[in-house]
């Protein structure tokens, strides 16, 4: 009877012990999150994939999912309306979106930014042998400036008023695809091409690796001016010597930040510990993809802009002392 009774006891503080730890009476609750981003297999899906896989592991007060969209054209919709806690925008759009301008026909206020997760790094390639040195030697040149409807076309448009090179008189301006202008660069029909994509993309690898050709720089004053038209949203980037073959020196140029938004409603812990986590863990981010090239907290994490930080990014900025 005895021992019974003392097995029983057992199994009893077992059983209490159990309870003890379930979630259930613990009031630990992990939070679901959805961070809108496009279709499945695009890049900003699988970037957002990669941001969530990490941040989920490193912590349990909420659970971050990707969601797929129409793309950036779509989640400024999804998050005002709170079908997304999360959302990703080309940073220029942010403002235009925020106080209804340009194409926005609706201010959504209820935007507010978290941090930079992706450059699209301008990429101004010559051929050898063209005569271009510098910015300033595309003139009279036979340039690819994109296709109007690309994102940066819009950015090459501001760049030649920058510089006031005027198409008409100052260019031989060619409009191809990114795929169309790397093909003319390699026969020879074109003596340069711009272009925006991330660091260490493998077309332009490719391109660097079977055909001769350089990377020019923008100088300070040209970017200084370019950020200006371009409302101040643009940041300074480039990619070190040795990034693509044959390239021995550093480049500069710009790039437009792709960003993370969120509800202005979204909880400030949640919102904290997910950009922290983003930050802490770019090391790892970079290993496991090259879309996170290049970005350093310092020099990337948020534009100066109109648009709000959320209380959580800005807290976490404000900690490490660049805010």
């Amino acid at each position: 009877m005895k021992r019974f009774f003392g097995i029983a006891c057992v199994l009893m503080l077992l059983i209490f012990s159990l309870i003890g730890c379930s979630p259930a009476d613990s009031g630990v609750s992990t939070q679901p999150i959805a961070l809108a981003a496009a279709g499945t297999g695009s890049g900003a899906y699988t970037a957002g994939a990669t941001i969530a896989n990490i941040v989920n592991r490193e912590q349990d007060l909420f659970e971050v999912s990707t969601m797929v969209t129409a793309g950036f054209g779509e989640n400024h919709i999804l998050v005002q309306d709170g079908s997304a806690q999360f959302g990703m925008m080309m940073e220029m759009d942010i403002y235009d979106a925020y106080f209804g301008l340009g194409n926005y026909e609706e201010e959504h206020t209820n935007l507010t930014r978290v941090t930079t997760f992706l450059m699209g790094v301008g990429h101004i390639i010559v051929r050898e042998g063209s005569g271009i040195e510098s910015l300033a030697d595309i003139r009279g040149k036979s340039i690819n400036v994109g296709v109007p409807a690309q994102f940066s076309r819009t950015l090459v448009d501001i760049l030649m008023e920058a510089i006031d090179i005027d198409y008409a008189t100052s260019l031989d301006k060619y409009e191809l695809d990114t795929s169309d202008a790397f093909d003319a660069l390699k026969d020879g029909r074109i003596d340069g091409t711009f272009n925006q994509g991330t660091i260490g993309q493998g077309n332009v690898v490719e391109l660097a690796t079977t055909s001769s050709v350089k990377f020019i720089s923008i100088p300070d004053e040209d970017f200084n001016r370019f950020n200006e038209l371009a409302g101040g949203l643009l940041l300074r980037a480039g990619f070190p010597a040795g990034t693509y073959p044959t390239q021995d020196a550093d480049v500069l140029t710009w790039a437009a930040g792709a960003s993370i938004v969120a509800h202005k409603d979204v909880d400030e812990a949640i919102v904290y510990e997910f950009t922290k986590l983003f930050w802490e863990n770019m090391d790892v981010l970079q290993e496991e993809s090259a879309t996170f090239g290049g970005l350093t907290v310092e020099d990337h994490a948020f534009t100066d802009s109109d648009v709000p930080l959320h209380p959580g990014a800005a807290k976490y900025y404000k900690e490490i002392g660049i805010l």
